[in-house]
């Protein structure tokens, strides 16, 4: 009963009346076709005949589209009970959002002109205490022991892999560096990237500055934090000063374009000193180091910007900066 003179548009016209509800032996009668071979039909021609081509191909797509959406309400989710419990703290009649160290920060009075403030980062005499009660020379030592564990982290990570979209996600995972520089992402996103890098055992330094959909301020490190990034790289102080408080990586993101802002960027560590310190472009950061290491011997120096071969990467390695972060995935299995 077989008919082979059918073309494919007709056997999938057949078909299609398979799925609007038609009987296959009602098909069988009609076309003069053998049941089996409905169904061999079926196994051939199904996805074609429903309009449905590279279902597989769909199906993986939503299930990842599925997972960002799930990854974006459980953010949201988190986002919102940090918001909840920050307006609680304000009826208390605290500051709403701030952390405890920016709240001790806020309680201390303006300081006279020309004087300093306990918090700058200062020669401590002998005696003197910052906001929170703790002897300066303390607080420097365990400043200092920091700045050693976060430049040891990164003399493991001289090339460091700068991520600018989903598909480096793998090679940033097979290369030897243990940090990998976030450039994009958003309250979507991050979840997702955060924890394919964690699962590999990577260490993420988001750079909030080119993230979108998050403010510059503590509630944004505060929710970052949650979601697993290992630090922030920031050209702001108060998002800096957040991420030292909330124990993760605090590196200041500076672009030396000339003589001034060099000396700027000398000037600011007398106020505040990051973890890290990320230099742009990459070429002016040797002539950078021996400044900045003057007063802060153990302060890591990240050069990035217009890196395109591994002969420049030595070569500033050589010249004392610690690592070297690139979004030129070739250099980072070297």
């Amino acid at each position: 009963m077989g008919n082979p003179s059918l073309s494919k548009t007709e056997i999938c016209k057949i078909l299609r009346q398979l799925e609007s509800g038609m009987g296959v032996a009602d098909l069988s009668h009609i076309y003069g076709v053998e049941e089996d071979v409905l169904h061999q039909w079926m196994e051939q021609y199904g996805s074609q005949a429903s309009g449905k081509p590279g279902m597989k191909m769909l199906e993986d797509e939503n299930c990842i589209l599925k997972q960002i959406v799930t990854d974006f309400l459980l953010e949201r989710r988190a986002l919102l009970k940090y918001r909840i419990s920050s307006e609680a703290l304000q009826d208390d009649g605290s500051y709403c959002g701030l952390t405890d160290c920016e709240q001790s920060a806020a309680d201390v009075p303006p300081a006279e002109p020309g004087a300093s403030r306990a918090d700058e980062t200062v020669p401590a005499e002998q005696g003197e205490v910052d906001a929170q009660g703790v002897p300066m020379e303390a607080a420097n030592g365990q400043a200092s022991e920091m700045h050693k564990t976060v430049r040891g982290i990164l003399e493991q990570s001289r090339i460091i892999p700068a991520l600018r979209s989903f598909e480096f996600i793998p090679a940033a995972i097979a290369s030897p560096s243990l940090v990998v520089s976030l450039l994009y992402g958003n309250p979507m996103t991050i979840g997702y990237v955060l924890r394919k890098l964690r699962g590999a055992g990577k260490l993420p330094i988001a750079n909030l500055d080119l993230l979108t959909g998050f403010a510059q301020d503590c509630d944004a490190v505060t929710l970052l934090v949650k979601l697993g990034v290992a630090g922030v790289v920031s050209t702001h102080q108060s998002v800096l000063r957040a991420a030292h408080s909330q124990g993760i990586i605090a590196m200041q993101r500076t672009f030396a374009v000339d003589s001034i802002a060099s000396r700027n960027i000398t000037r600011s560590l007398h106020h505040f000193v990051p973890h890290a310190i990320e230099v742009l472009p990459a070429v002016v950061a040797p002539l950078l180091v021996p400044s900045l290491r003057a007063s802060n011997p153990e302060l890591p120096v990240v050069a990035t910007g217009l890196v395109n071969s591994m002969r420049q990467i030595e070569e500033l390695v050589q010249h004392g900066v610690t690592s070297v972060a690139t979004s030129n995935s070739s250099l980072w299995i070297l």
